[in-house]
């Protein structure tokens, strides 16, 4: 539920959010301080479909690193992740970022299964307001475990995004995963202020739709999302995100 919003943001050139990488892990390589983001979610209010996820980023002077960690499920199934991402800029208008995954599968009275993957993606700063970009996911089909046959999907996705003004940006993406409809996600963030937003959009693949609310205190951001599905019902979820403004664009919201 939230990949939707986190894949529309990853275009933006004035909004910026380390939660942004589990869409493209391009976004690192602008990142100039250490910034973090936890994030909780609870898929049509199940606890069985619960996910979490825990992001910290840090810039060096190769380049920028990010660790995400995974949850989903619980006692019955669950699924756990970690993941090491590095983003670069290659040119004022390029960056490119790349992430290895490790994913352990459990199910009860059965064991365990694991995994190992890769994904990555670039970026394109057409202009100070216009972003476009690619991403791909396990583009090899890894297997899960030694003796199984199921493999994780492929996913490619491409986008857009245009900051309007300092205050409302539009974007749109496009997704194709492994046996699965083309899906089209596109949104829109509002910042009514320096310390509040909002957003909403679609998600064409199951006919759903976000929308969500934010607010600033100082470097932390609360946002409240929900998604809604016709037939299954709503998926409520929390980001705190932090993330001190880069230094070039301090005063981005004033």
């Amino acid at each position: 539920m939230a990949a939707p919003i986190a894949q529309l943001l990853t275009y933006s050139s004035v909004h910026h959010s380390p939660f942004n990488m589990v869409a493209n892990q391009a976004v690192l390589a602008r990142f100039d301080n250490f910034s973090g983001a936890v994030y909780g979610e609870k898929r049509f209010a199940l606890k069985e479909l619960s996910q979490y996820t825990g992001i910290i980023s840090f810039p060096t002077s190769s380049g920028n690193f990010g660790v995400s960690v995974d949850h989903f499920g619980d006692l019955p199934y669950n699924e756990t992740g970690v993941g090491l991402a590095y983003g670069r800029q290659l040119s004022e208008m390029i960056d490119i970022g790349v992430q290895f995954n490790y994913y352990n599968f459990q199910t009860q009275g059965y064991g365990s299964a694991s995994s190992i993957n890769v994904e990555g993606g670039i970026l394109f700063h057409l202009s100070e307001i216009f972003k476009a970009g690619f991403h791909i996911y396990n583009p090899g089909g890894s297997k899960i475990g030694k003796e199984v046959t199921e493999s994780l999907p492929s996913v490619y996705s491409a986008g857009f995004g245009y900051d309007l003004t300092q205050k409302v940006f539009i974007g749109a993406s496009i997704e194709k995963m492994e046996g699965q409809p083309l899906n089209l996600n596109a949104g829109v963030h509002y910042y009514f202020e320096d310390k509040l937003s909002a957003c909403g959009g679609i998600n064409s693949a199951n006919s759903s739709y976000f929308i969500g609310f934010g607010v600033l205190v100082k470097n932390l951001r609360l946002d409240i999302i929900a998604s809604m599905h016709p037939q299954l019902g709503i998926s409520p979820g929390l980001l705190l995100t932090f993330s001190p403004p880069p230094k070039a664009q301090s005063n981005n919201n004033e």
